[in-house]
């Protein structure tokens, strides 16, 4: 039996894949620490075991960002004993808390019994300095860097297309209300420092969800005029790691194909059953990454600037959308169809990882950490945290990316229903 099941665990929250439990402090082990447990309905949207995922998020992350931004997740083997009583926990507080306000996932979501493992991460809120050190609590915040503008390629149905456009660009860019202040997700990559304090007190005031306060925990307004104090200070951070931003961004930009894409290239492909899909999905999430990988899969994607995407084609496709051209915007689609299904088995497979390996960056959580400290600090501190001077005030901060796990081809008629849905509110 591993320390892990020696602990008692209490749960914390849930996510898309994964529920989170906390120590409940009774092994010195777990100080510090989160359990995150498969969730039992994760099984129908992963090809990969928890091993695999956490393989391929250390050598492809750590490869092309940095293992210093990537926390370390240790797989513990636990026994379905354990598992089950985590589930029994579950229902135990869904039970006594369906009365009051308390927030807890529905019936469908539980523990996955059958999964084996589970993972132990740190618990990235929490992090912490030498009280010698500092001078004030350490403010973790949590930003979700959701890049909201569609992918460069042609291969969007029209009605979709007409519809995402005229709600991602047009209400984005033209359609703010006065009332608020202009958002733009561009300019949070701009480093430019005005456009990104402009862009985070739109965030901030909006009560979005992409950004937001996750240490100390207040309740409201305490917790948004804490996060308003710090802004610049998270402002300085942003600029001063332009490199890890820019590498974040351009990851982002690996979206050349759309969900319409991807499925074309699948049936190009000729794949079409659940095995043949658990089989690309692991060969793409097994391939090795060198340092430069990145540099040599944007190069790649520009030389099919003229196949499946032009450089000028997204403002066209914007335009057309507003003036109601339907029929350039039905000729761009059978285009990009076209020349999807010219390309050769090698081009469509590295296509469809780019799409995926961009769906993962588009949908992961920046968590920053810093503070303040004393004039007499010492900076011998571990590799993790770096130190920051904002007029002559000295600050360490650290940045850790988390929720990097493999997406599935298997969610893409999810996807697709979920661009249909939304059209029908155009």
């Amino acid at each position: 039996m591993s320390w892990v099941e020696k602990e008692e665990w209490k749960y914390f929250r849930y996510g898309g894949r994964h529920i989170l439990f906390e120590p409940i402090g009774k092994h010195r082990c777990s100080q510090g620490l989160l359990l995150r447990v498969r969730r039992r309905d994760a099984r129908q949207f992963t090809s990969l075991e928890i091993e695999e995922e956490q393989r391929f998020i250390r050598e492809f992350f750590g490869t092309i960002l940095g293992l210093s931004y990537v926390p370390e997740a240790e797989v513990v083997s636990v026994s379905t004993e354990f598992l089950c009583e985590l589930s029994r926990s579950l229902r135990f507080l869904r039970n006594q808390t369906s009365q009051n306000s308390f927030k807890f996932p529905a019936e469908d979501i539980d523990v996955d019994c059958f999964s084996h493992s589970v993972i132990v991460i740190r618990d990235q809120r929490k992090l912490s300095l030498p009280a010698t050190t500092t001078s004030e609590d350490c403010v973790c915040v949590e930003w979700k860097p959701k890049y909201m503008l569609l992918p460069r390629s042609r291969l969007i149905p029209v009605p979709i297309s007409k519809y995402k456009y005229r709600y991602y660009r047009c209400n984005l860019k033209y359609s703010q209300l006065e009332s608020s202040l202009d958002y733009n997700p561009e300019d949070i990559f701009s480093f430019q420092y005005e456009r990104i304090r402009r862009a985070l007190v739109s965030l901030l005031r909006q009560n979005s969800k992409y950004l937001q306060l996750l240490y100390p925990c207040e309740l409201e307004p305490s917790s948004s005029t804490i996060l308003d104090s710090k802004l610049d200070v998270l402002v300085h951070i942003i600029c001063k790691e332009a490199v890890l931003f820019t590498n974040i961004r351009m990851i982002q930009q690996l979206d050349v194909l759309d969900y319409e894409g991807v499925k074309i290239a699948l049936e190009t492909l000729e794949i079409l059953d659940e095995t043949d899909l658990e089989q690309l999905e692991k060969k793409i999430y097994r391939r090795t990454f060198s340092p430069h990988w990145l540099k040599e899969e944007l190069l790649y994607l520009a030389s099919h600037d003229d196949i499946i995407f032009h450089s000028d084609e997204e403002e066209k496709r914007m335009h057309w959308c507003l003036t109601g051209d339907i029929r350039k915007l039905e000729e761009s689609f059978l285009r990009g169809q076209s020349c999807l299904r010219s390309l050769d088995r090698v081009e469509l497979e590295r296509l469809i990882g780019d799409f995926l390996y961009s769906t993962i960056m588009k949908d992961c959580s920046i968590l920053i950490n810093f503070v303040q400290v004393s004039e007499n600090s010492e900076w011998n501190l571990s590799d993790i945290w770096k130190p920051l001077c904002i007029e002559q005030r000295m600050y360490y901060y650290c940045i850790s990316i988390i929720d990097l796990e493999p997406k599935s081809l298997k969610k893409l008629k999810i996807w697709l229903e979920n661009d249909l849905f939304l059209f029908q509110f155009s």
